[in-house]
This record gives structure tokens, C-alpha cells and sequence, in this order.
């Protein structure tokens, strides 16, 4: 007789476990969608809560902070809604000079569903990745406006080639490179990424490779973006 009941309890179990891990799902899913920004004027603006392409996976907002993460697993149309927003923040503030407070730090990023942050963007007010040692030499007052795109050149070779062959371009006017000691023999390639930023003013170098050949770099630099100021974070000062 009790082998009559072995499979509905089998199929019971099943549910039971599935509907114990639906609740929290559904909970994280809500939270998001429940989003509801104090700026809320900024966030309509930009359209913060209802890019199909550039979902928000992670949100807060303090007094003194916003920091906005999108979930960037769609290839190509996902960097190209994150371009979206980021140029619509800064044509928001351009328009709206005072409308967030003097000293707020706002990061728009990109994330993925392996955790890496290979794509961070923020306004200045930060110590993201050792930043404030140099901030000062660049001579960028900063404002709410994004004018720093962090790009960590291992992650975006390894699996963000999406950022690379996407069509729009970020209006941002530094981009801060980051390669660690763990990589090396950097081809032209890897500076075709600067190709996606318009107005570019300045690149930063924050390389540990021990390759690393500052002048090859910045004449690698230059093919791509002719007359940008190239700053060296080792030596602290301009390669040209």
C-alpha cells in the first residue's frame, strides 16, 4: 500500500521546494519594480525604471549618494540603453544646474550575471579605485554631471565585446583604464573602446603590467582618439 502514495509525495516535495524558493524570487523582483526614486523627476527623465534593454539590477539612494547598477546581459542593445541614460543624465543636469546638492556622488555602472563590473561611470565625488589620489591633477570640477568612464581592460577583452561593437557613444569626456599585473602584451585593439566616447578630453592610465611602455601606449592612444591629454597614474603626471 505504500508504494501507491511514493509519487504524489515525490510530486508534493517538488512543490513544496519550489514554491519555497518562488516567494523570495518574487520578493527581489518586487523590490525593483517598487523602485520609487526620491529625484523622482531625475529618474523619469532618464528613464531610469523602464528600459526594457537596460534593466535596473541594483539601486540606492542615499542623502549624499545615488548609485545605479543595470544589468548589462543583452549584448550590444544593453550598452546602447546604458549610453541612453547616462547621456540623458548629463543633458538632465545641463538643463537642471541646480537641482542635485552640491557634493553628491552619483555612479551609473554596468552588471552582469557572472558579478563582474567591468563598466563603472560617476560624477567625481568618490574614492572608486584609488581615484581621489590623482582626482586633483586632472583639473575637472566636479558637479553632478558623469565625467569619468572606469573600464577595467581584462574584463572588457575577456567578455564585454558588446561595449566594443555597440553604435551609440557615451558623452563622457575622461575614461580611466585599469590593467593589472596579471596581463600583458596589449594590442591596438584594446584602445578602440575609447572610439565610443564623444568629446573625449583625457584618458587615464592606471596600469601595473610589467610590460607596461608609456610612451607605446600613448602613441596606440592617439590613433584612436587624436588629441586627448594622456595621464600616467604611476608617474603622476602627462605623457603629452
Amino acid at each position: 500500500m505504500k508504494k501507491k502514495f511514493l509519487i504524489p509525495t515525490l510530486i508534493l516535495t517538488i512543490i513544496l521546494t519550489l514554491a519555497g524558493c518562488m516567494p523570495k524570487n518574487r520578493a527581489v523582483e518586487k523590490k525593483l519594480a517598487d523602485v520609487e526614486p526620491v529625484n523622482s523627476e531625475w529618474a523619469d527623465s532618464i528613464g531610469l525604471l523602464n528600459n526594457a534593454n537596460a534593466p535596473l539590477a541594483a539601486f540606492a539612494e542615499k542623502d549624499d549618494i545615488i548609485d545605479v547598477n543595470i544589468a548589462c546581459d543583452g549584448g550590444e542593445k544593453s550598452y546602447e540603453a546604458l549610453c541612453d541614460i547616462i547621456n540623458a543624465h548629463n543633458s538632465f543636469v545641463d538643463a537642471n544646474p541646480g537641482y542635485f546638492k552640491e557634493g553628491i556622488e552619483i555612479d551609473i555602472g554596468s552588471t552582469h550575471a557572472n558579478k563582474k563590473d567591468t563598466f563603472n561611470t560617476f560624477n567625481g565625488y568618490t574614492d572608486f579605485y584609488g581615484f581621489s589620489a590623482y582626482e586633483a591633477k586632472l583639473g575637472i570640477k566636479p558637479t553632478a554631471r558623469i565625467n569619468y568612464a572606469y573600464i577595467s581592460v581584462m574584463d572588457l577583452l575577456d567578455q564585454d565585446q558588446a561595449l566594443l561593437s555597440m553604435n551609440k557613444q557615451f558623452d563622457i569626456p575622461v575614461v580611466i583604464l585599469y590593467a593589472g599585473d596579471n596581463i600583458s602584451n596589449l594590442g591596438d585593439d584594446t584602445y578602440k573602446v575609447l572610439s565610443k566616447f564623444s568629446g573625449l578630453e583625457q584618458v587615464v592610465l592606471d596600469f601595473y603590467m610589467n610590460d607596461y611602455d608609456p610612451q607605446a601606449t600613448l602613441e596606440k592612444i592617439l590613433k584612436v582618439a587624436p588629441g586627448v591629454k594622456v595621464f600616467d597614474v604611476a608617474s603622476g603626471t602627462y605623457l603629452n
